[in-house]
């Protein structure tokens, strides 16, 4: 029996190649192969498989990191600071930064993606980094409007607030959008 199926493993092979044993058939005239084979034993039908799943498999190219077209997939674009330039939310976040004390350094901070969806930690202005906050890593505290406090986590080389990030930011229902105004009003503690 091995003898057998050697032989038609064999003659289907010679089938798959045209008259002069170098190009594919086309793809319509391997369905209708396989339409014909049905009735035939099991071994057939899954060298045609082997075979249509090499025509498409063999040109694929590496996959890239999961999350690398995101943006793409879900018919999004990627959001950056700059998209919101002129928006009515800057303009606002820019008022109220001008009421503030001038006494304390403060920033506003547009959210993006990946401040609020996926990575929850978000970069801080550098030169306010360097100029009022401590050159290593420590604990800050936000405190929120309604007066309740966050230790998050400082990371000097990022420039960044990581650990406690994420609370704060469901707590505070943070949107792609939003903008929020740092106010420093001690070393290390934020309004």
């Amino acid at each position: 029996m091995n003898t057998n199926l050697k032989i038609k493993i064999e003659e289907e092979e010679e089938e798959l190649f045209d008259d002069e044993g170098n190009d594919r058939l086309p793809i319509s005239q391997l369905f209708q192969l396989l339409q014909q084979r049905q009735s035939i034993s099991m071994p057939s039908i899954f060298i045609v498989f082997i075979d249509l799943v090499h025509l498409y498999v063999s040109k694929r190219k590496r996959p890239r990191d999961k999350n690398y077209n995101d943006h793409v997939v879900k018919g999004t674009k990627r959001v950056s600071e700059q998209d919101f330039a002129k928006s009515p939310v800057i303009e606002r976040a820019e008022q109220i930064q001008a009421h503030l004390s001038a006494e304390f350094p403060s920033f506003f901070k547009i959210m993006i993606p990946s401040v609020v969806c996926r990575g929850f930690w978000m970069s801080l202005p550098k030169e306010f980094c360097q100029l009022n906050l401590p050159n290593h890593d420590a604990t800050v505290i936000l405190v929120g409007e309604t007066g309740k406090e966050y230790r998050i986590n400082f990371l000097v080389q990022r420039k960044a607030l990581s650990g406690g990030w994420k609370k704060f930011s469901k707590e505070h229902g943070l949107l792609v959008g939003d903008a929020l105004v740092f106010h420093l009003i001690r070393p290390s503690k934020f309004k």
